[in-house]
């Protein structure tokens, strides 16, 4: 079976408009500590992807992101 990217969508406001990242490449979601005397790293997600030109709205520190697999609000 291919690998097929899970569509990535991004919103400047919480419970506004997302608009989905092109160019994703993949995307990788590590969970980490639930206790703050955990010794391992916290969680973090990275998204590989080639940019485009530009994104409306443009991609900043703090935006909210949902990575599913379809653009719907019941998808996974």
């Amino acid at each position: 079976m291919a690998y097929t990217a899970p569509t990535v969508n991004y919103c400047a406001t919480m419970a506004g408009t997302y608009a989905t990242l092109t160019g994703i490449q993949s995307v990788t979601i590590r969970r980490g500590r639930r206790h703050f005397q955990d010794n391992f790293e916290a969680s973090q997600c990275t998204i590989e992807l080639i940019p485009a030109n530009s994104y409306s709205p443009e991609l900043a520190i703090g935006q909210y992101i949902d990575v599913r697999v379809a653009n719907t609000a019941t998808s996974r």
